[in-house]
């Protein structure tokens, strides 16, 4: 029998609260936060108003007590940099699969 998983990502919904406390909400929630992650392997974070900005991502890992790295994809040229020394990337770029898929097509 499968072995049964939860659904992931796991989604956050930020309320009036949460955003009035700012960073202090992320450093009361971390140890829940990083128990998480291991059991989901992700968290969507939506409506948090910290995360909006470069330094508001830097002081969410630094409250919550993880280490910004580099992604996996940082060699590949898919993703460049918002931010190199917070580890902060934009999104991937389509515009190159989009490219690919299209040299692929028969």
């Amino acid at each position: 029998m499968a072995k049964s998983v939860p659904h992931c990502p796991l989604e956050m919904r930020a309320s009036d609260a949460d955003n009035a406390k700012g960073g202090d909400f992320f450093e009361e929630n971390a140890d829940k936060i990083k128990a998480d992650l291991l059991k989901y392997g992700a968290i969507w974070f939506r409506g948090y108003d910290l995360m909006k900005s470069v330094p508001g991502y830097r002081e969410f890992y630094e409250r919550v007590g993880l280490d910004p790295c580099l992604d996996p994809l940082h060699s590949s040229g898919l993703r460049k940099f918002a931010s190199e020394r917070d580890a902060l990337y934009e999104e991937v770029r389509y515009v190159f699969f989009r490219r690919f898929d299209s040299m692929i097509q028969v």
